[in-house]
């Protein structure tokens, strides 16, 4: 079997005040990884939750499967990781990072 793959290790200094290692040579590895930083911030910061609240959510409560937090949350981050349509959930749903 040819293996194509090149093996590298990149080290972030001074981020978080920790060592942060990304490796791209893992089978299941993902290239939105940048999801994982924003997610930090919005923890941080609130901004989806506070950007919800200011929706009125009109769906029939006992029909909902996903809260009004959770699909803004999903299409903020897949527009900022470069996905421009909303087709690209379905797909997104097997990322190890979405």
């Amino acid at each position: 079997m040819n293996d194509d793959s090149t093996r590298q290790s990149v080290l972030f200094e001074d981020l978080f005040g920790k060592r942060v290692v990304a490796q791209f040579d893992q089978p299941h590895a993902s290239s939105d990884g940048g999801a994982v930083l924003l997610k930090a911030c919005d923890a941080r910061l609130g901004l989806i939750d506070r950007l919800s609240a200011c929706a009125r959510d009109a769906r029939q409560a006992g029909k909902i499967q996903h809260t009004l937090d959770d699909l803004i949350r999903q299409r903020v981050f897949a527009i900022a990781c470069g996905y421009a349509d909303c087709n690209d959930a379905a797909r997104l749903a097997d990322d190890p990072v979405q």
